[in-house]
């Protein structure tokens, strides 16, 4: 027992003990147990806190790490302090507002104290009418406040769940929510802190779970090792990083996002639209990377546009080349802050528009160029959340809707009546199938696009819209049914109207109704003088050179009876004197950002330019709007594959002002692009669809007749000798044998044409040469219709032509009711037959030379 005599105490040193409440100071807080915890959970933190700071969302984040330090400092003392949870937590609220005021008073700039809480009151204060009135906030001291709150709360809740309960799981879940929201707005995948997170984390579950173990051994009077917790900590953080590491260099494989985690990655996309409003400019990286085409484009102030490729288009027609605007969606109302989709109504595309626009480009009722694409998405993107098409679209081959402009799209009542049917009603009623409706029973001009029906079945009402408006629709955004993922695509084809200066500047003002409600919004706190500005540089554009000054003149006279189209150069092209800067600083609080652009900063990209445009317009009385989206040219074109490369850096915005008659025309004011942004025709589009001798060099020199070549093009441009022969030479049997081989030609057509139809009843041979006039006229039946659809939409497509009732009405009774035609009706057929043919093939020349006239305007 000598031995073990030094293990107690003598009465010396018995008095020398501790004060008690620094022995219980050190027992609570000295112990080198809970400093190892506070190590592991410091790190866990700021791994969270570093990725928010580092990761863009603002221009000037606030100091989470150090409010999140401070924060697990309170949460250690308040924990373990044994203060009751009634006492405690009320009292971390008040040490947070404390923190979140200090740190406020910080973010508002210098100044006296006094300065500093005035200036806060006024940025809520505009910050809540904005909030409250349907605005876009540029300020992002409301953000800032935010985060720093909800940081102070979430890692308070995190130490106090370990440091009070033992529990790292409840602790990790408000870091765990941020780092998702990090990774569903900015970041494509997991970055080093997440894994850092993910480490830390984990540790501490492992760390929370021994130190319950240890606490109950030692009230059990179970020993254990001193240093149990650093060897378990080791050999969990080894097993960690190898699995970790098996992780990271496994094959991906096959395996996609489960459905339940992209669900709710797009439900906080959705959530974030008017999260996005009210948080001033944010920097994102994932979000392309200024636009996001959701309902909601805040000004971001300065940007820059990487080279990540983000889509692959092809135009299908060769004739046609860049710049191509690749439009992906449109907003209505603007605030001093950015933009809004204003209100919308849904749709789906008209049923076979493609068509019914192909035949009024060949008759020339419309004007303009279809531009069919195939669009491939290459990138984990927003991209693939909405369809782009070059113009208004017109069809696509993936279930689509289009979100149209509230009023564009109106409900009309229908009666329908007639004898066809479907299957008959219990009521006695005709059932008619949508199809029918929309094509049979609409007024002239009004193109349907969905049919509702009563709980019977009848029809009730239709969706359509007015043609004398515009060609299509107006599709402000265009969606799929299920947002496109990488490697996925689709093929659409939309239309760019095509209208002289002279026809813009006659179409006048005479607007629809929906037009000027949606697109000559201005927000009360424009300041005068953007106004004024608008005003002067139209009247210096429009006033005609000796008219005197301006003033001279009576300005609102001259501005009302200015054309718009004018308005609209003038603006755009005063614009473009405004030099391109995409390392512009943020709009000021408070100020009105197109405000800010026009008379302080007087520089900026694309948005800036093209928001200036429409905001002056709109001052001048000129309906306009703001489109985004990204624009292409030949500089982007794979050669090889003839594809054209989208890249962030291709993301642009331009002014859309509409002019009746002709719908929206695309304007470009800022100046890094060509004013002019229309698809145009290749070069060697003529040149590919009229052949010369040279496309058959081994066509013998006698073959130079059948080939329309100028008389010198010889020895200039093929190297053939030029002829100096002045007589006729064989030329009159040339032409002899030319005579003949095509009289023999019409008269083998003619037995052909007759021979074909032969053993048929006379009633269906004259149907069957109607049918094959009207598809050589660009009118063939569709799939799905019957004979007497065919009839009717023949009837309203060719105004001019009557009678095709009586031969549909004949050829119905002879193919299907096996009764051949009596006399009367026979010689009515016959006396109709000259008059359908001569119109039928009418139309078919006419849509001849319609498209030789196109290939000579384009050559």
């Amino acid at each position: 027992m000598a031995e073990m005599e030094w293990t107690h105490p003598t009465a010396a040193s018995a008095q020398r003990r501790s004060a008690p409440w620094l022995r219980w100071f050190s027992g609570h807080f000295l112990d080198w147990e809970d400093w190892l915890t506070l190590a592991l959970m410091l790190a866990a933190t700021m791994s969270v806190s570093a990725t928010l700071e580092g990761g863009g969302w603002s221009a000037n984040m606030p100091a989470i790490t150090a409010v999140s330090v401070l924060s697990v400092l309170a949460a250690m003392l308040l924990a373990r302090a044994g203060l009751p949870l009634a006492i405690a937590w009320p009292l971390a609220v008040l040490l947070g507002g404390a923190v979140t005021f200090w740190q406020t008073l910080i973010m508002v700039g210098p100044g006296t104290l006094e300065q500093r809480i005035d200036t806060i009151y006024l940025r809520f204060d505009t910050w809540f009418q904005q909030a409250f009135t349907g605005g876009v906030s540029n300020d992002p001291l409301p953000f800032n406040v935010l985060i720093i709150g909800l940081t102070w709360l979430g890692v308070f809740l995190f130490g106090w769940s370990v440091f009070r309960w033992h529990n790292a799981w409840i602790g990790l879940i408000p870091g765990g929510i941020a780092l998702f929201m990090d990774i569903a707005f900015v970041g494509d995948s997991l970055s080093g802190a997440t894994l850092l997170y993910i480490l830390f984390g984990f540790l501490l579950i492992m760390r929370t779970n021994i130190v319950s173990r240890m606490a109950r051994w030692r009230a059990d009077g179970v020993t254990y090792p001193p240093m149990i917790s650093l060897s378990f900590l080791n050999f969990s953080g080894w097993a960690l990083l190898l699995l970790i590491a098996a992780a990271w260099i496994a094959p991906v494989g096959p395996f996609t996002t489960p459905s339940p985690v992209q669900a709710l990655v797009t439900g906080v996309e959705e959530l974030g639209v008017n999260f996005v409003r009210l948080a001033g400019p944010l920097r994102v990286k994932k979000i392309v990377p200024v636009h996001n085409y959701t309902g909601v484009l805040p000004f971001q102030g300065s940007v820059s546009l990487g080279e990540r490729e983000l889509l692959s288009v092809k135009v299908d027609d060769p004739n046609i080349q860049g710049p191509i605007v690749l439009r992906g969606s449109v907003y209505d109302e603007y605030g001093s802050g950015g933009w809004e989709a204003g209100q919308r109504d849904e749709a789906d595309l008209p049923p076979n528009s493609e068509q019914r626009l192909r035949q009024e480009l060949d008759q020339g009722d419309v004007k303009g160029t279809l531009v069919p694409l195939q669009v491939v998405v290459t990138a984990k993107s927003v991209v693939g959340s909405i369809v782009f098409s070059a113009g208004q679209p017109v069809s696509a081959d993936i279930p689509v809707h289009i979100e149209a402009p509230a009023g564009s799209l109106r409900t009309y009542s229908v009666s329908p009546q007639g004898t066809r049917f479907v299957r008959q009603l219990p009521d006695g009623g005709v059932y008619l199938s949508d199809e029918q409706v929309l094509r049979d029973y609409l007024a002239r001009g009004l193109i349907g696009l969905s049919v509702q029906r009563g709980e019977s079945g009848r029809v009730v009402s239709v969706q359509a819209f007015d043609s004398s408006d515009q060609t299509l629709p107006d599709a402000a955004v265009l969606q799929p049914e299920d947002s496109l993922g990488q490697g996925q695509g689709y093929k659409i084809s939309g239309f760019v109207p095509a209208a002289t200066p002279e026809e813009l500047k006659a179409a006048g003002r005479d607007y629809p109704n929906w037009v000027t409600p949606n697109y000559l919004q201005l927000p009360h706190s424009l300041p005068g003088r953007v106004r004024d500005l608008a005003a002067d540089v139209a009247l210096r554009y429009v006033q005609r050179p000796n008219a005197g000054p301006a003033q001279d003149v009576t300005s609102t006279a001259v501005l009302d009876s200015a054309a718009p189209y004018d308005l609209a150069k003038a603006v755009e092209g005063y614009l473009r004197s405004y030099p391109v800067d995409y390392q512009v600083e943020d709009t000021p609080p408070g100020r009105d950002t197109v405000d800010y652009f026009l008379f302080d900063s007087r520089r900026g990209y694309f948005d800036y330019h093209a928001s200036a445009m429409v905001v002056m317009l709109r001052t001048l009385g000129v309906p306009a709007r703001l489109g985004v989206g990204f624009v292409v040219d030949e500089t982007d074109l794979q050669r090889e594959s003839n594809t054209y490369i989208v890249r962030d850096r291709n993301s642009y915005a331009w002014t859309e002002v509409y002019f009746p008659g002709h719908g929206w025309v695309v304007f470009n004011p800022t100046p890094d692009r060509p004013a002019d942004l229309s698809p145009q025709a290749r070069a060697d589009a003529a040149a590919d669809a009229n052949p010369s001798i040279n496309d058959f060099p081994n066509l013998p020199v006698s073959a130079d007749p059948f080939f329309d070549i100028p008389g010198n093009l010889g020895a200039k441009g093929t190297g053939l000798p030029a002829s100096t022969d002045s007589g006729n030479g064989y030329a009159p049997w040339l032409a002899l044998g030319l005579a003949a081989f095509i009289a023999a030609l019409a008269a083998s057509v003619a037995l052909g044409w007759q021979r074909s139809v032969a053993g048929l009843p006379y009633s269906q041979q004259i149907w069957e040469k109607t049918v094959r006039l009207a598809s050589w006229a660009g009118y063939a039946p569709q799939p799905g219709q019957t004979p007497t659809d065919f009839a009717n939409g023949l009837q309203r497509a060719l105004r001019e032509l009557r009678g095709v009732s009586v031969l549909v009405a004949a050829y119905n009774r002879s193919r299907f009711g096996r009764r051949d035609e009596a006399g009367e009706e026979r010689e009515r057929m016959t006396e109709l037959w000259p008059h359908i043919r001569g119109v039928l093939i009418g139309a078919i020349l006419g849509r001849v030379l319609h498209r030789r006239r196109r290939v000579d305007d384009q050559g």
